[in-house]
């Protein structure tokens, strides 16, 4: 697997794969594909994926649509997509295809060499986001390989499905992410883990006092 473009996990600069004078012409050959095909969505990165067999995911903080492309000598590999509640089956190979990344989706299973190139404008395009950290330096190598980085007053809406499933998967990883140092903790501890943490002894309130038993004096 390859990253190429904007990290979309931190935004603030450029992926090691980005940086690789080995992959300049590639990158550049990339982008020009996804524009002569007709894809008019900025890009900010692009993942190259080899034989990658994806579960059912999707990415809340994508931006507009994405674009995937199939390339190799395989069969079976269409990309499935739940769009609006409703299931379909995109066949990639030498097919570009444009899908909603908020949607979920996954890999059909399939067999022989498959590799993937998907187009897409990373999260966090936000005035208070970490991608406008990006420095002028790198925003514009970016652009001599090709990519659209928007810029802080550039209008990308956000619909309210976008906004309610983004909030949903924020919640669910903070969820699982306290969870899991919860158990943690207790494991490295050597204690039982518990269905919530306890609160320290100190900062509990007093017990009231026992009621005495009926009909005593």
């Amino acid at each position: 697997q390859l990253l190429f473009g904007v990290h979309a996990r931190c935004g603030s600069d450029l992926s090691g794969d980005t940086l690789d004078r080995r992959h300049h012409r590639m990158i550049q050959l990339l982008n020009h594909l996804c524009r002569r095909v007709g894809f008019d969505e900025p890009v900010t990165s692009i993942q190259v994926n080899f034989n990658t067999d994806y579960d059912v995911h999707r990415h809340p903080n994508n931006h507009g649509d994405s674009l995937i492309i199939g390339f190799g000598d395989f069969d079976g590999g269409a990309l499935w997509i739940n769009g609006k509640g409703v299931g379909k089956c995109l066949e990639i190979f030498h097919e570009p295809r444009r899908f909603d990344g908020v949607d979920f989706h996954a890999t059909i299973p399939f067999a022989g060499f498959r590799v993937t190139a998907v187009f897409y404008c990373a999260g966090g395009l936000r005035p208070r986001a970490p991608v406008f950290r990006l420095p002028e330096a790198d925003r514009a190598f970016a652009a001599t390989l090709g990519f659209q980085i928007p810029g802080i007053n550039d209008n990308l809406a956000d619909d309210e499905a976008t906004l309610e499933h983004r909030a949903l998967f924020r919640y669910e990883v903070s969820k699982r992410a306290y969870a899991k140092r919860h158990e943690l903790h207790h494991l490295k501890n050597g204690s039982k883990p518990t269905a919530k943490p306890a609160i320290p002894r100190k900062f509990r309130r007093p017990r009231p006092p026992p009621r005495p038993p009926p009909g005593s004096p």
